[in-house]
């Protein structure tokens, strides 16, 4: 009977851990570069990594953010651009043109957002903490680059640097404060559906995309006198053109109102009808505090659509706030 010799075991040992260990590190670089190439982002890095000094920044609409993929996985070797989101939005909600100059100045190359942009045909935030925001990514800022298929797919915008901005003009970060006023207005409502495995989530404004009634808040009071004021926290004395679209409520069906706004530096008052829309057009300085104020009573439902018998109280309807800077 022969023995095996004990000093050969650990080598034997030894020589099938390291060939298991190869093979797994030989397999895993083979597994990553199958993964790599047909990942559904391939051709994005692919054109990011031809791009001198690639920087990109990602938006998206106020109910598809969460069909962005992360930053890291998307990136990767390329520089992200990921701002703190508020300001990236803040800015966005100046035009295409404001947010343009901001990108350059950022030396951002490159803009990234989820494909349910092409059925929209726009960046859409409504107005709330910043003024509305119908952000077309088109020439002659942006350059349409690619679009990805799979889970969460996304298109690529260049940022066309052909023309010449001023640098030495800084895009201002504010908000729009406001006083007396529910917030419901123009809060993001988030509800899910519980599946097997995850939740299903919808986004949503309570009074849809295009209106936002000025009512009766949680608490009764009623909102016949709104203020806000354009906070900007370094002050430097610019200023910024808002308009305000006002709608009769409710609608075609509506009744007459007469609507002031006034502050330091402005008055100014409209009539709107039913289904006859007005502007406030207003020129306000930063941190100017501006009062918003109705002269006729505001209605119950019942009063103005006969076939309702709700007491809730209406006083109108903001459709859009446009927020420019004039200086």
């Amino acid at each position: 009977m022969t023995s095996t010799n004990p000093t050969k075991r650990p080598r034997f040992f030894l020589e099938i851990v390291l060939g298991l260990a190869l093979a797994m590190l030989f397999s895993a670089l083979a597994l990553n570069r199958v993964a790599s190439s047909s990942s559904p982002y391939r051709q994005l890095t692919d054109a990011l990594a031809k791009a001198e000094g690639a920087k990109v920044l990602s938006i998206a609409s106020y109910d598809d953010f969460y069909n962005l993929p992360m930053p890291r996985y998307l990136l990767k070797q390329h520089q992200s651009a990921e701002l703190g989101y508020d300001e990236v939005i803040a800015r966005a909600s100046l035009g295409e043109k404001a947010f343009y100059n901001y990108l350059r100045q950022q030396k951002v190359t490159h803009v990234v957002v989820p494909k349910t942009y092409d059925k929209r045909g726009e960046i859409f935030h409504k107005w709330g903490k910043y003024g509305s925001i119908k952000l077309k990514l088109e020439k002659p800022y942006f350059e349409r680059s690619i679009a990805t298929d799979g889970e969460n797919p996304v298109i690529l915008f260049r940022v066309i640097t052909d023309g010449s901005i001023n640098l030495a003009q800084p895009i201002p970060r504010y908000k729009i404060k406001w006083w007396a006023i529910n917030e419901r207005a123009f809060s993001v409502q988030v509800s899910y559906i519980k599946n097997v495995f995850d939740y299903e989530y919808s986004y949503n404004y309570v009074d849809g995309e295009t209106i936002s009634w000025i009512s009766e808040s949680d608490s009764g009071i009623l909102e016949s006198e709104i203020e806000f004021s354009i906070d900007e926290p370094n002050n430097d004395g610019a200023t910024y053109s808002v308009e305000i679209d006002l709608n009769s409520a409710y609608g075609s069906t509506g009744f007459t109102q007469i609507i002031e706004a006034f502050g330091d530096s402005l008055q100014q008052t409209v009539k709107i009808e039913a289904g006859k829309p007005q502007t406030l057009a207003l020129s306000i300085r930063a941190n100017e505090r501006i009062k918003v104020k109705t002269f006729l009573p505001c209605q119950e439902e019942r009063q103005f659509d006969l076939g309702s018998a709700s007491t809730y109280v209406y006083c109108y309807g903001i459709s859009d706030i446009r927020v420019r800077i004039k200086n």
